[in-house]
């Protein structure tokens, strides 16, 4: 399991503190196991940078509020 304290080595992460670490790591545990939602593949789009169709996963409504509160 990854260190969910906030620590020197997360500042350079980008976090800005254990609140922000908290709500990355809620986000992250609903959209990677506790969603039946979260993750399960979305419609593909197409990418002008490399000119190619690009998978897409669904994204609920809370895990969509939860990655607001952890930017």
């Amino acid at each position: 399991m990854a260190n969910r304290t906030f620590d020197q080595a997360r500042r350079e992460q980008g976090f800005r503190g254990q609140d922000h670490l908290d709500a990355f790591y809620t986000y992250y545990d609903h959209v990677q196991s506790d969603c039946t939602v979260c993750g399960t593949p979305g419609p593909a789009h197409w990418s002008q940078a490399d000119a190619s169709w690009q998978p897409t996963m669904q994204i609920c409504r809370t895990g969509r509020e939860l990655s607001e509160r952890a930017r």
